[in-house]
């Protein structure tokens, strides 16, 4: 059992799994799996689904008002639909407006 940081800390200098010490498998990617609509169908499920087992409501809502979605939609949405809202946000480009930071 390690603290998240620790463990956070343990990958960053050495790629091994700090608990049993197996190298991490890393799954190519290249540019044509990019515009795969299975390999995109893929990444949204697994983020999706990882933010509804980790990612506390507040978390969620707190990245949503940082994407500027409107509050009202936000208060009224689940866990899932939240956690439907950030893979949108995250994943697409979903404004207008060009983004400097």
């Amino acid at each position: 059992m390690f603290h998240a940081q620790c463990a956070v800390d343990s990958l960053q200098h050495n790629r091994r799994c700090p608990l049993c010490r197996h190298e991490e498998r890393v799954e190519q990617v290249t540019n044509d799996d990019l515009y795969d609509d299975g390999y995109i169908d893929r990444c949204e499920t697994i983020v999706h689904t990882r933010l509804v087992e980790k990612a506390s409501v507040e978390s969620m809502r707190h990245i949503l008002k940082d994407f500027d979605v409107p509050d009202a939609e936000v208060q009224r949405a689940n866990k899932r639909l939240l956690a439907d809202m950030v893979v949108e946000q995250m994943l697409y480009e979903t404004d207008d407006s060009d983004d400097d930071e």
